[in-house]
């Protein structure tokens, strides 16, 4: 089993404390080759309010630090901006028409300009639904999402095994 000393975990936001989160797979099929993607990111997604475990977990591989670094930045921005947003929207700062204006462009060309750069293997779960939901929104075209994979069991067994170590909390 290959992991690296830095691998990571990250919180970004279950529907039931009691059930154990899905561990889902994000990336192509040769990524799965940990000879070559050998650093880890691991990230829980807790769906729900007061909610203090992770509904589900995805996991990516990596070839170095820099190339998973820049991946979360990445990504943590497309979601920061969503987040960004809709909380415009509650506090009253945008209207919901201003919204759609901000998400058509501001929004889709930076998931557009990502899936350019990574693929859309590598979008993460909770990217492509919000994505879809935009998409239907704003009567664009949707993508073709790839078929939810599960990591392997030896990735599964790792994480289950820490998961006492991580600290989940609702962000």
């Amino acid at each position: 089993m290959f992991f690296s000393d830095t691998d990571t975990v990250s919180v970004v936001v279950s529907a039931d404390p009691n059930t154990p989160p899905r561990y889902l797979f994000v990336g192509s099929s040769a990524r799965r080759d940990r000879l070559t993607y050998n650093h880890m990111y691991a990230k829980a997604v807790i769906l729900g309010t007061n909610n203090v475990k992770p509904t589900y977990i995805t996991v990516s591989f990596f070839k170095d630090d820099e190339e998973r670094t820049r991946y979360k930045k990445e990504t943590q921005k497309i979601e920061d901006e969503m987040y960004l947003f809709v909380e415009k929207v509650h506090s009253g700062v945008l209207t919901n028409e201003a919204l759609m204006f901000v998400l058509e462009h501001v929004w889709v060309p930076l998931v557009h300009s990502f899936v350019a750069d990574w693929g859309k293997d590598m979008v993460p779960h909770e990217i492509r639904w919000s994505y879809s939901d935009v998409s239907d929104r704003l009567e664009i075209p949707k993508y073709d999402w790839p078929h939810n994979e599960d990591p392997d069991d030896d990735v599964v067994e790792y994480l289950a095994a820490r998961s006492a170590e991580y600290h989940w909390a609702e962000v």
